[in-house]
């Protein structure tokens, strides 16, 4: 496993990540999920990303029943709070109420004394960055987050926080958390250079296209117990379009060219030969995903690799 760090410091964070949605604690009952979540820490992964609202809180629970037989100092934990947790109108957004009510929640549900990285789920246009930044300041002085982040902010976004929290000499942010693959790669155009022109480290996910960019999808194919074969989950698969498809069987086409290598390697692995990019976060519903997926760290693949790739892309949209 590598390890990166943000900009302005913070810990080392694996250059690959665990992420719960939609499996921890969901789809995956609790031994399912210790299952994947040893096999991260196996490979060296240090960093495990989750929200509150996950399965309306068991990602969290879960997580932190796993986390919980293994040594504090080997894993960082990461949560999120924004969307609404019940019906209450101060359940949501990113008030001083809420946020407050939300770090408890998950320092409960994550059975933790503090919250390695704290972050807003998104941008909260409704609440003052004052009050939202003050608040943020106060928990990391109480000790109960030591670190915190935001997700999904445009560029002028992260440079609004940024003056701010600088205006204010609060404690800054630490990681920003986007979408970022080679089926969505806007964040390059600014979003990436935004946050490293201040330290703040970029936590990316998607980098596998909702499962796409694996290959597993081509010619019509639909694996059992797959997002792709769930008619609720598969709702959401913005990604699960003809042009989406066809790229992820071209993809798996060009990896077959190179021995030891899968389409979800070089995807991955497409994400992290930026430096901006601290972490990918992926999800996994069973250990052989976590060992493929851990194994794109270190793959070696040179620029030549990478343009090879892009070009793949590149004729699909002009097709």
């Amino acid at each position: 496993m590598i390890y990166r760090r943000a900009g302005s410091g913070g810990p080392p964070f694996s250059v690959v990540g665990l992420g719960s949605y939609l499996t921890i604690g969901d789809r995956l009952d609790l031994e399912a999920s210790s299952r994947c979540i040893h096999a991260a820490i196996d490979q060296g992964v240090n960093f495990f990303d989750t929200a509150d609202n996950y399965a309306d809180g068991e990602g969290e629970r879960t997580l932190g029943r796993v986390l919980a037989d293994t040594p504090r100092d080997r894993w960082l934990v990461g949560t999120k709070c924004f969307f609404p947790w019940s019906d209450a109108p101060t359940s949501a957004g990113l008030s001083r109420k809420h946020l407050t009510d939300a770090v408890h929640r998950s320092l409960r549900n994550l059975r933790v004394d503090e919250i390695d990285l704290f972050q807003c789920h998104r941008f909260d246009p409704e609440t003052p960055l004052e009050e939202t930044l003050d608040t943020l300041d106060l928990l990391v002085e109480q000790g109960k987050i030591l670190y915190w982040g935001i997700g999904r902010c445009s560029a002028v976004q992260i440079e609004s926080i940024a003056s701010t929290v600088r205006a204010g000499q609060r404690t800054p942010p630490l990681t920003h958390q986007t979408i970022y693959s080679l089926l969505r790669p806007d964040a390059e155009r600014d979003e990436l250079g935004a946050a490293h022109g201040h330290g703040i480290g970029t936590l990316v996910y998607g980098a596998l296209g909702q499962g796409v960019l694996s290959g597993k999808y081509s010619e019509g194919a639909r694996p059992r117990a797959s997002r792709g074969a769930d008619p609720v989950r598969k709702r959401t698969m913005y990604n699960l379009c003809p042009e989406a498809i066809e790229a992820g069987r071209r993809l798996a086409e060009w990896a077959e060219d190179l021995e030891g290598v899968t389409p979800a390697q070089a995807a991955i692995a497409w994400c992290l030969r930026r430096p901006e990019v601290l972490t990918v976060i992926v999800g996994a519903s069973d250990p052989s995903q976590v060992l493929e997926n851990t194994a794109a760290a270190d793959l070696g693949l040179q620029d030549k690799a990478f343009a090879a790739i892009e070009g793949i892309f590149k004729t699909l949209e002009s097709s």
